[in-house]
């Protein structure tokens, strides 16, 4: 059984740089691995972060952060989207991204009508930004899908110097004019990251001593920012250390670290690629690999629930000693292996979900108008959904009646949501038509 499995991974990757996959895995599995260590309960029985009890362990944060390189990759796979001038491969992207979230959204929105029904206000509102907070990456990934083209023009040393000047003054106006325009970042220093990631073949060419320089440069960058400016020293938000946050909305730090991270990767990537060759390395990674979304996007609701019984005991240990690391390896270990095991179900499920609901019930005369829908109309969908995506993971989708401020503007999260599953219903029916697939969109 494990040679036959084994055959048909490696027969069905065939082809794949195994490279790029790994490292898109590996960054969705540290934010596992990171959220499965940030929690710790208190005596009270309510959940804090532990670096706000451990602040020695920001260090930790440089090693698990590590999305920068997924939006690195990402934009590798922009150059071709780029230069296709019809829809079709717009729309696969987009739906390919969106089809495995349905389940997710309409879990969410389920959960708050009963939320809104039995509990508090402040309990709707909090479960209700958990359930779909992480989805931020999608909204973005969207948005950049969109911007395709203009990432490409963009991705000239110029425009990436103009980029990192913008973040740089984004920054400067968070702290001096209005903490609210720092959200800002959220689009250009996940963005200046897709744009590195348009030269990845350039960059692959760049010889080894450049790219240590490179590191070397962008590492000490973020060390002298963190060392006097004000910004935390860690790469997430915790409140037990001082400066702004490089996450919430993210900083020039992130930034300079995430550009480190891309020189390293590229200095890597050679002895990667023999490591990878073995297929009995690379077996495990693709098999994670097709789970990896499923994981990424569901991990937090298994983690909450795995972590019920510790507050419900009020378990409180010292951050950092023996039986703090034994019960967050527990949780780690039980909610990857649920996760896991879930995934292919919820893959299922979710496509199932996302074609009787959302594609089966348009008529014919729409899905004939959407086999003529072309690249521009396709890219304005993805960026409606995008900006639609970041709104939603903030506002989240409990207590969903009440208005929310989001940037300044008042949003109401049923709305948004309400909003969001018609631009996903009308991608995906899009992509189907478009390129004659019934089965499922897959993203390139």
């Amino acid at each position: 059984m494990r040679g036959s499995l084994h055959t048909q991974v490696v027969a069905g990757t065939h082809g794949r740089d195994r490279v790029t996959d790994f490292v898109k895995s590996a960054a969705l599995l540290l934010v596992v691995i990171g959220h499965s260590l940030a929690w710790l309960v208190r005596p009270d029985g309510s959940l804090d972060n532990t670096l706000n009890h451990a602040p020695q362990l920001w260090w930790l944060t440089w090693a698990l952060q590590i999305l920068p390189l997924f939006f690195f990759i990402a934009g590798a796979g922009m150059v071709r989207l780029a230069g296709d001038h019809t829809a079709a491969r717009y729309l696969s992207r987009a739906a390919g991204l969106m089809e495995p979230a349905v389940l997710l959204f309409v879990f969410a929105f389920v959960a708050s009508c009963v939320l809104h029904a039995v509990a508090p206000a402040s309990l709707q509102r909090n479960l209700g930004v958990l359930m779909v907070q992480l989805t931020w990456f999608l909204g973005g990934y969207m948005l950049y899908i969109a911007l395709a083209p203009v990432l490409i023009r963009m991705n000239r040393p110029a425009g990436i110097a103009v980029t990192l000047t913008a973040i740089t003054g984004v920054d400067w106006l968070r702290l001096h004019v209005s903490e609210s325009l720092g959200w800002l970042n959220m689009l250009l220093v996940w963005a200046f990251f897709t744009i590195i990631g348009t030269r990845k073949d350039a960059l692959r060419r760049v010889r080894a001593w450049l790219s240590l320089v490179g590191l070397a440069a962008a590492a000490g960058a973020a060390a002298l920012l963190i060392a006097y400016g004000p910004y935390s020293k860690a790469l997430i938000t915790a409140k037990g250390l001082p400066g702004i946050s490089n996450l919430a909305p993210p900083t020039l730090v992130l930034a300079c670290a995430g550009v480190a991270q891309i020189f390293a990767l590229m200095l890597a990537w050679p002895a990667l690629e023999r490591w990878l060759r073995n297929d009995r390395v690379w077996v495990p990674v693709a098999i994670f690999g097709s789970r990896a979304m499923q994981v990424y996007l569901y991990h937090m609701l298994v983690l909450v629930a795995v972590v019920s019984p510790f507050i419900a005991r009020r378990s409180v240990t010292q951050p950092l000693s023996l039986g703090w690391w034994g019960q967050h390896a527990l949780v780690f270990v039980v909610t990857l292996s649920i996760v896991m095991l879930a995934a292919p179900a919820l893959r299922r499920a979710s496509r199932a979900l996302a074609s009787a609901v959302l594609v089966r019930p348009w008529s014919t005369g729409m899905r004939q108008r959407l086999t003529r829908m072309s690249r521009g109309p396709a890219r304005a969908l993805a960026a409606t959904s995008g900006v639609l995506l970041l709104v939603q993971s903030t506002t989240g989708i409990g207590d969903f009646l009440a208005p929310r401020s989001v940037v300044g503007a008042q949003v109401y999260p049923v709305l948004t949501w309400l909003l969001l599953m018609l631009c996903i219903s009308l991608q995906l029916l899009a992509a189907k038509v478009q390129t004659g697939d019934a089965g499922p969109v897959k993203a390139d």
